[in-house]
């Protein structure tokens, strides 16, 4: 005959658990040393806001750039990617900043909800960057336009957003994991809800970042045959850098799924997965800081623009419009396409057609050299061979002359 125990939770909610001796079945009773893990509870919640707050900052400051200066991004399809990225970044660790709320709570079914919509919508625009990059490199064109990116992307979030509620599954978390961690989904002892887990947040995962890595081996073997002008790679290189780094953060996670529920035979929770698990999706969080760092340090014009406005601003010049050609540079404020700025990215149809010309002329300039390293070698040839004819006629002089 089955023992039981009380089990009091956050909250003073009490449950009648069965022993560790007789819990066998994870999907119908929950691990019985859950009192274990509650230590790391506290300091992970802080962790995660403080993170939150920073990534939040970083990714607003990426939006904001887009907003004050709209020619770095208008008709530029990577620019654009970069900043819907960082928006997805934002909405993310905003819902992180509410900590780890109660399985009751409304704000837990908030926090699911926003999170994992915008968890999988930076995935998706992640993977359509490398898309584009690839069609760029395989044939010199970009193969989606911006709307349809749009439409790919929020469909297909919408979509896996909707199907839990319609398969039954709530947004949130169990009882038995109440404050622990981020609210997800509401775990529930039923096939519907191992196929959630699996087609809307692990599985896919996996998935995203195994055709990342497939991508990016593309990219790199593509680049080798079919571009060659250093221009051309320092583009690839540049915007390449970007998924990098958000695969980067997630990859840890991935490695780490196959013990993402480690329980002993018993159904007691291992505390290492635990902490581990949820310091690797914390890394997920920094990985967006990183992003923010990225874009900084690889644009030039975004540096430029925001040390213009701001000394602009502390001299009390707010005025934008046209630049006044009798001011000295420094005193400029100048949020306008200047000529004295270069642009991070060309406008797509203007880059399409820079990267075109610039491999035309790499290979204009390699058959040049070509004709001449041919051109040299048959001139030595023939200046070795009328040496050698010399040579043999004064030997034959020589030998007439004994």
């Amino acid at each position: 005959m089955a023992t039981y125990y009380k089990l009091v939770l956050n909250g003073g909610v009490e449950l009648k658990v069965m022993t560790t001796r007789e819990n066998k079945d994870y999907y119908n009773y929950p691990p019985t040393n859950l009192h274990e893990t509650e230590p790391y509870y506290h300091a992970f919640e802080i962790a995660y806001q403080v993170t939150s707050t920073f990534v939040m900052f970083g990714a607003a400051s990426v939006i904001l750039t887009a907003l004050l200066f709209p020619s770095m991004v208008k008709e530029k399809v990577y620019m654009h990617v970069l900043v819907m990225i960082s928006v997805c970044d934002f909405f993310t660790a905003f819902s992180s900043s509410f900590g780890f709320p109660a399985w009751n709570d409304p704000v837990c079914t908030a926090q699911a909800v926003i999170a994992l919509f915008f968890i999988r919508a930076g995935w998706l625009w992640t993977l359509l960057i490398l898309l584009q990059l690839d069609s760029l490199l395989q044939k010199g064109t970009l193969m989606l336009s911006v709307r349809n990116m749009h439409l790919i992307v929020w469909t297909a979030t919408a979509l896996l957003e909707i199907t839990p509620p319609i398969l039954g599954v709530k947004y949130g978390t169990s009882v038995y994991w109440s404050e622990s961690g981020l609210c997800t989904y509401a775990f529930e002892p039923t096939p519907q809800y191992k196929v959630v887990v699996i087609t809307g947040f692990l599985g896919f995962l996996v998935v995203m970042v195994a055709v990342m890595i497939g991508f990016f081996l593309r990219i790199f073997f593509g680049m080798r045959k079919r571009m060659c002008a250093e221009s051309n790679r320092s583009i690839v290189y540049t915007v390449a850098l970007y998924p990098l780094t958000v695969l980067m953060s997630w990859l840890p996670l991935v490695i780490f799924i196959s013990t993402i529920i480690n329980l002993a035979p018993d159904s007691t929770v291992n505390v290492r997965s635990y902490t581990t698990f949820t310091a690797l999706l914390l890394w997920s969080f920094v990985g967006s800081l990183a992003f923010t760092g990225v874009f900084f340090y690889n644009s030039a014009e975004a540096r430029i623009r925001w040390s213009r406005l701001l000394t602009g601003i502390g001299k009390g010049k707010w005025d934008i419009g046209p630049v006044d050609e009798e001011q000295d540079d420094d005193d400029r404020v100048d949020l306008s396409v200047s000529a004295v700025i270069a642009e991070d990215f060309a406008i797509d149809t203007v880059l399409l057609q820079n990267v075109a010309d610039a491999e035309e002329e790499f290979r204009i300039t390699s058959t040049s050299r070509g004709s001449l390293s041919t051109t040299a070698s048959i001139g030595l040839s023939e200046l070795r061979g009328s040496h050698s004819k010399a040579t043999i006629s004064r030997l034959s002089s020589l030998t007439e002359s004994f």
